[in-house]
């Protein structure tokens, strides 16, 4: 099992903290100047990310992460977030990106990247369902936190997902553990009805 946080980059986070205050307060600044703009920043904002494409620096790291080093998905997830790493991994055409962005999953903070996870889970390419597996066993391992109201949506929709998963005993055996078991981590946050929850994995 991954266990992210101990891997983590030490300060990335606290940087970019720090950066989301100084463009959150630039947005509000301009948003009282232009009244009329006001609501569109965000979405312009990813937006013209998405067109531009990415950085030499954002390239770097998709780079560096593609060997798999905790830390340096680590720095991906810290840098992309995991709503980004999501929208990457799924309309990537390159298989190596894609499992990449899997695996910096477990890594980011929130469910908005769970329901491209628990998809990826149930595909039909092993090594990205396992990656998945594993990424989403790590995230349910994580302290016990309130969801993100932000994220709620996402965490239902990953959830419906993985049980449909769990229950499909035409599935690796180990697959379904995985998911099994974060089923359960999650199951005081409404993931799943204990009683839903498959037991034939569980060892006799």
């Amino acid at each position: 099992m991954i266990h992210p946080r101990s891997e983590r980059a030490p300060g990335s986070r606290a940087f970019w903290a720090s950066v989301a205050v100084v463009v959150a307060a630039s947005l509000s600044a301009c948003g009282s100047c232009q009244k009329n703009g006001a609501g569109d920043g965000d979405a312009s904002m990813t937006s013209a990310r998405v067109e531009a494409g990415p950085t030499p620096e954002e390239d770097l790291l998709w780079t560096n992460a593609a060997a798999g080093e905790p830390d340096d998905l680590a720095r991906l997830a810290d840098r992309e977030g995991a709503a980004e790493l999501a929208r990457a991994g799924s309309e990537t055409q390159d298989a190596a990106k894609r499992l990449t962005a899997i695996r910096a999953l477990a890594f980011a903070d929130g469910y908005a990247g769970l329901p491209f996870l628990a998809t990826e889970a149930d595909g039909a390419d092993g090594a990205r369902a396992g990656a998945a597996a594993e990424s989403i066993e790590a995230l349910a391992g994580e302290p016990r936190r309130s969801v993100d109201p932000e994220d709620a949506l996402e965490f239902r929709a990953g959830c419906t997902q993985l049980l449909i998963t769990a229950k499909n005993k035409a599935k690796p055996r180990s697959l379904r553990v995985a998911i099994v078991r974060a089923l359960r981590l999650w199951q005081d946050r409404g993931c799943a009805p204990a009683e839903e929850i498959p037991t034939d994995v569980d060892v006799k």
